[in-house]
């Protein structure tokens, strides 16, 4: 089992055209998850000890919390990657998905944390997202890459909406000095 992750890891990492092709014989969500949430531990734990250092009681609470959001987000991840594979022409199946979403987390869950090669190593999961949905959707990599990025920016669009209504709404208050001692935000 041990032996076999760390292959997954090289070769995502290394190879992931050929990772793709030998992990699209795996049957089931099982192995992409349990890899998923063998490598996200790392990245969570990276990411709680360095946002918090020296302080336990917040790094077990953000460890936890990105842990959870990381293993349950991948398959929301993989929901809206797959609508979209669906409505650009792609032959893969939710499962083929998943295995993308989760094998492509690899870069950036094992360099994300390091200043600019986080950003490299985000870009380059991108890469290997797209090369996994090109090889288990039977797409080209121009398309893999629609595929990929379309949702990305939509996700993106979404959360700028949502900050500008925020914004808006609290904008009367931000004029006025701020919120004043005993608002409840109702009128």
């Amino acid at each position: 089992m041990v032996g076999r992750m760390w292959w997954k890891v090289k070769a995502s990492l290394m190879e992931p055209s050929k990772m793709f092709n030998t992990v699209s014989k795996e049957r089931g969500l099982g192995e992409p998850v349990k890899y998923l949430a063998v490598v996200s531990l790392v990245s969570s734990f990276l990411a709680s000890v360095l946002a918090f250092p020296g302080d336990v009681a917040m790094i077990s609470l953000v460890f936890a919390a990105f842990y959870a959001m990381t293993v349950a987000g991948s398959f929301f991840v993989a929901l809206l990657t797959h609508a979209c594979s669906m409505l650009l022409g792609g032959k893969g199946t939710y499962e083929a998905t998943y295995k993308a979403t989760a094998y492509a987390y690899t870069p950036s869950a094992l360099f994300g944390w390091i200043p600019v090669a986080g950003f490299l190593a985000h870009a380059y999961g991108l890469y290997v997202y797209a090369k996994g949905i090109s090889r288990l959707h039977k797409v080209t990599m121009g398309k893999a890459v629609a595929i990929v990025v379309v949702p990305l920016v939509l996700v993106y669009i979404v959360f700028v909406v949502f900050l500008a209504v925020l914004l808006l709404a609290y904008a009367p208050y931000l004029n006025a000095g701020g919120l004043q001692p005993g608002f409840t935000g109702l009128v």
